[in-house]
């Protein structure tokens, strides 16, 4: 899975999966190992359900709990905006130093 994920991380291609009980559809920008030793996507949610109900924003998914992935061509709405919110993508920054290990990464938009 790692392998499909880093995949669409350097193809800057979408991803859509099962995530804890809501379909999920992201662009995914780092895999990383966190502190404590999960595997973690870090992306921007375009697209499914929230269990929060908010914009699409940052978020952190836990690969372990991921049971199928898939590339996917364009996002589903997420509350009505099939759009990121502005100035999301500036937020990025693939060299901060949270990460204990970065496993592959986007680099910073432009």
């Amino acid at each position: 899975m790692e392998e499909k994920i880093c995949s669409a991380i350097e193809s800057e291609t979408l991803l859509k999966f099962e995530y804890n009980g809501h379909q999920r559809t992201i662009k995914p920008y780092k895999l990383f190992q966190s502190k404590d030793g999960k595997i973690l996507i870090e992306a921007v949610q375009v697209g499914g359900e929230s269990e929060s109900g908010s914009n699409p924003f940052w978020r952190n998914f836990d690969v372990a709990k991921i049971d199928t992935i898939e590339t996917t061509e364009g996002p589903d709405s997420v509350h009505n905006s099939d759009l990121i919110m502005p100035d999301t993508e500036k937020q990025y920054n693939p060299d901060d130093d949270r990460y204990e290990e970065v496993i592959c990464a986007r680099e910073q938009p432009e």
